[in-house]
C-alpha cells in the first residue's frame, strides 16, 4: 500500500540511517560477535508485532480456535524431542508457521480485511485443516513413542468433526478438542448440561480419545449427585505425571 507512505520510508531510511556516525546497518550472524549486555523478557502474551490496529498477538491469538492449536503445538514439544527423529522435529517446526494460526482469525474491520486478503480460506476451514493435520501427526507421534502413549492419547486434539459439542434442550454450548480442554473448560458448562451430555461424553473418551478406563469412570458419574465436581476429580487425577503447560 504506497499511500501509507512505507515506499517513500524505506526508500529515505538509508541515508538518514548512514549520516549518524553511531548507527550502521549489520545482518543477524554479525550481531552474534557482540557479547550480550542483558536479556529482554517479555511474557508471550504482551509480545509486541506488526500486525492488525492492536499491534500484538491478536492476530494470532485472539480467538479459541487458535488458542486451541497453538496450545497443541507448544504441548508436543518434550515428546518431539524425546523421540529424536529429525522427520518429526521438522514437521512439528512446520507447524509453527504463523501463518498457519493466522488464517483462523476472526475479527471485523479493517485487521479483518487485510486477514481476508492474505488467506486461502475461511478461518474455520483453516481450523479445520490444521486441527486434522495435526490430530494425524500425533497419533503418528504416538506409534513411534509408545512409552508415551498415556499422555498423548490425554493431550491429543481433534478436528471439528470429531470434537465433543456440548448441546442443552436443542441449545449448542460450546465445544471442546481434547481431553485437556474438557478439564479446562468445565466451568463453562451448567451442571444441568454436564449430566445431560454424560452418556455421549462417555463414548466419546472410549472411542473418540481413546480411554476406556476413564469412559467407564465417568460412566459411574450418573448415580452422583455432583457431575461437575465428579469429572473435574477423575481428569484432575487422570493428568497426574503429565506435564502441562498453560495458556
Amino acid at each position: 500500500w504506497p499511500e501509507t507512505g512505507i515506499h517513500e520510508f524505506l526508500r529515505w531510511l538509508p541515508g538518514e540511517v548512514l549520516k549518524w556516525e553511531n548507527l550502521r546497518f549489520v545482518t543477524p550472524s554479525e550481531l552474534l560477535r557482540h557479547e550480550p549486555v542483558g536479556e529482554v523478557d517479555v511474557f508471550e502474551y504482551d509480545t509486541l508485532s506488526w500486525a492488525d490496529v492492536d499491534k500484538g498477538v491478536k492476530a494470532w491469538l485472539g480467538n479459541g480456535m487458535q488458542l486451541t492449536c497453538y496450545r497443541a503445538v507448544k504441548e508436543m514439544e518434550p515428546y518431539v524431542k524425546k523421540l529424536g527423529d529429525e522427520r518429526f522435529l521438522k514437521l512439528w517446526r512446520m507447524f509453527q508457521i504463523s501463518d498457519n494460526i493466522y488464517y483462523m482469525y476472526q475479527e471485523f474491520g479493517p485487521s479483518g480485511m487485510v486477514h481476508g486478503y492474505f488467506s486461502q480460506m475461511f478461518p474455520t476451514d483453516a481450523f479445520a485443516v490444521f486441527t486434522r493435520a495435526f490430530s494425524d501427526f500425533q497419533e503418528k507421534l504416538m506409534e513411534n513413542l509408545p512409552q508415551e502413549r498415556s499422555s498423548l492419547v490425554a493431550l491429543r486434539i481433534f478436528p471439528p468433526e470429531k470434537a465433543f459439542h456440548f448441546f442443552e434442550g436443542g441449545r449448542y454450548l460450546g465445544s471442546v478438542f481434547s481431553l485437556l480442554e474438557l478439564w479446562e473448560k468445565l466451568g463453562d458448562f451448567p451442571e444441568s448440561c454436564l449430566r445431560a451430555n454424560l452418556e455421549d461424553l462417555e463414548k466419546w473418551v472410549r472411542w473418540t480419545i481413546g480411554d476406556p478406563l476413564l469412559a467407564d469412570q465417568i460412566l459411574g458419574l450418573k448415580s452422583k449427585p455432583q457431575v461437575r465436581r465428579g469429572l473435574a476429580e477423575l481428569l484432575a487425577k487422570r493428568f497426574e505425571g503429565i506435564r502441562v503447560r498453560g495458556l
